[in-house]
């Protein structure tokens, strides 16, 4: 039984304490562990996805696919935010969640058949 002060991290899904030291981290949610990890390995996925696309300036309907991916983000309940970049496009990155770890996942299964028409249109 773990000790009342542990310091080890907690899975922000199920909140049990993490046995690896190096747990696997799902963009806005946090650590996760191992069995939970396998649960969201969809959202992961996406997610993994999403954080990769980038909107050149002069491409505005690359622009707008952007902003309806946070837009969808934002619905599912991750605090995600449109950050320009050093050359000037866009990109989507995460700065965390806007609701319980639980209604995120919720969320995404309710929405997984749009996300993925999305990400194929922005493809």
């Amino acid at each position: 039984m773990p000790k009342k002060n542990d310091r080890r991290p907690r899975c922000a899904f199920c909140n049990k304490l993490l046995e690896k030291a190096d747990p696997r981290v799902i963009p806005g949610l946090g650590p996760v562990g191992s069995e939970c990890g396998n649960k969201l390995s969809g959202l992961d996925r996406v997610l993994d996805l999403i954080l990769k696309l980038t909107a050149r300036p002069d491409d505005q309907d690359a622009v707008r696919r952007v902003h309806r991916l946070w837009k969808l983000l934002w619905a599912v309940g991750l605090d995600a935010r449109v950050q320009a970049l050093p050359d000037g496009s866009k990109a989507v990155v995460m700065a965390g969640r806007n609701k319980k770890a639980e209604l995120v996942v919720q969320s995404f299964e309710e929405r997984r058949a749009e996300f993925e028409a999305t990400l194929k249109r922005a493809a």
